[in-house]
């Protein structure tokens, strides 16, 4: 409950829950719902840096990697042929970037990653197989009678 009166769960929840919210819409394949995710991953950046009024940032390998291949998906836009989906591109990946710059930010990085992903994916794929045994919705899991769980792609998924 004083998590609740402080606000501070925000901070460490709500990047989680927009995690499940991605996977569920689509994995973020649409544009829209990755300009979405940024968008929301961007506030709450901003909100954290105001609050704390402090960016320390333990850079690592994974994060350095990640932040090099979606600012070469940014500087494509000069030479491509097509301007626009080079910046779709860019749109696309820019919330993975900011994911991580989430997960860096917070203490325990690591252990976040260790403990929760493989039980949040683990629920996905259960809660995905059963709700693919529904008829009415049965395609919205499966292309062509193959898994694909809400990526609405079985080599994604």
């Amino acid at each position: 409950m004083e998590k609740l009166k402080d606000r501070s769960f925000v901070f460490t929840l709500l990047p989680g829950l927009l995690l499940a919210v991605g996977v569920i819409a689509v994995g973020l394949f649409h544009e829209w719902t990755s300009c979405a995710m940024s968008v929301l991953l961007i506030i709450w950046l901003f909100a954290k840096i105001i609050k704390e009024k402090d960016l320390s940032l333990k850079l690592n390998i994974t994060l350095i990697s990640v932040a090099l291949i979606v600012f070469m998906y940014g500087i494509s836009v000069f030479w491509a042929v097509d301007k626009g989906m080079a910046i779709v591109g860019f749109l696309k990946f820019l919330p993975v970037l900011l994911f991580c710059l989430y997960l860096f930010l917070q203490d325990g990085a690591e252990a976040f990653i260790k403990r929760y992903l493989p039980i949040f994916t683990a629920a996905v794929v259960i809660v995905c197989a059963t709700l693919m045994q529904i008829p009415s919705i049965k395609n919205y899991f499966s292309v062509v009678g193959r898994f694909a769980g809400t990526f609405q792609y079985p080599n994604a998924f």
